[in-house]
């Protein structure tokens, strides 16, 4: 069953078009995060499921329900900010129990749910705390019990661990996972991290200039990136461009910025057809000596130890500069800046960016 269907979603502020017929279907139980760069219309297509937008056309359906006249205090989303948003005046407890005391539910009722929360959350001890005397991680839990607490329709998160430090960003990513899973609810989380999208989701939007680019499993998208700003913005892809010049035998030959090249065969290419494909910097080898498939000569302009690998720069003798991650250096690939090897991938290794072939 889909929980959220968004079907040709616009928006514009002014003149200024924000979202351009976005559409999107988030099945039940399904974390899904929209993924991109300021200014992409990520927290705008939050705030429109919210209710707390108005949108400019299309439709917005939860569980079934066109929610266009349906208020924000009625669609029963549960929401947590970038700020948490919590109550300074009221304890972790009354802050939890806010929103059940909007829907009138009964005092024991609200007693109960409010416990359980943040018995969810770890918190049950800090119930009688301000949220002053929080740690800025607590908070963080506190605000996600009591969106959990209703019992919502969706969770909606706009980077709410964006201001957490890396080793707490870390475990509150596994901890709103698990807790996810636990309650099953749909989810709808706003980020601009790659990690974390990748890491936490189902499925992700990756969202550029008010569209999305691409949707789908993390997987999907990192493994098979449609196009060029999916590729080098979901983590960072080596990009090839070239000319088809032909075929041998069961590869393309193309004269591409690293040289002659082989490919795969693919459907659609023939001589004199234009391709723009990527490569993953952990599919490419540094080597001092020369290496089966596409191999070209370098030279290393810049080495960073990074603890679990090594991650190289390095220029190419047609003058490309390319990204290499060494997992393992050992004497046959641990290169230092100046000194030269060859860079090396195979070709079943490219991912030729659809929609670019013939451009």
């Amino acid at each position: 069953m889909e929980s959220l269907v968004i079907k040709d979603l616009e928006k514009k502020f002014g003149d200024v078009e924000v979202l351009k017929k976005i559409n999107l279907n988030v099945e039940e139980g399904e974390f899904v995060s929209l993924l991109g760069p300021s200014g992409c219309g990520k927290t705008t297509t939050l705030r429109i499921i919210a209710g707390l937008l108005e949108k400019s056309g299309g439709e917005v359906v939860i569980n079934g329900n066109n929610v266009e006249n349906v208020p924000v205090h009625k669609r029963n989303n549960g929401m947590v900010f970038q700020n948490y948003a919590l109550f300074p005046h009221m304890t972790v407890a009354q802050n939890v129990e806010y929103g059940l005391k909007q829907q009138k539910v009964p005092k024991a009722e609200r007693k109960k749910k409010v416990k359980e929360g943040l018995e969810l959350v770890h918190l049950e001890w800090l119930g009688d705390r301000y949220p002053k005397q929080l740690s800025g991680g607590q908070q963080q839990r506190v605000a996600l019990a009591r969106a959990l607490v209703l019992k919502p329709n969706l969770l909606l998160l706009d980077e709410p661990l964006s201001n957490l430090d890396a080793k707490l960003r870390e475990e509150m990513q596994v901890e709103i996972r698990n807790i996810q899973k636990k309650l099953n609810v749909t989810t709808i989380f706003v980020t601009h991290d790659q990690k974390e999208a990748l890491s936490m989701s189902d499925k992700i939007a990756v969202m550029n200039k008010g569209m999305i680019e691409q949707y789908g499993t993390p997987e999907e998208i990192y493994e098979n990136p449609r196009t060029e700003f999916v590729a080098t913005f979901l983590g960072y892809s080596n990009l090839v461009r070239g000319t088809v010049e032909g075929q041998e035998g069961d590869s393309i030959l193309v004269d591409s910025n690293f040289g002659q090249i082989r490919m795969p065969k693919k459907d659609g290419l023939s001589g004199g057809s234009k391709i723009l494909a990527s490569v993953r910097p952990e599919r490419m080898i540094l080597s001092k000596t020369e290496k089966e498939g596409n191999c070209v000569k370098c030279q290393v302009t810049e080495r960073v130890y990074v603890g679990n690998s090594i991650q190289y720069t390095v220029l190419t003798d047609t003058n490309v500069n390319v990204l290499i991650t060494v997992a393992a250096p050992d004497e046959s690939n641990n290169l230092f800046v100046g000194e030269s090897g060859y860079i090396s991938w195979l070709p079943e290794y490219m991912r030729l960016i659809e929609g670019e072939k013939d451009a």
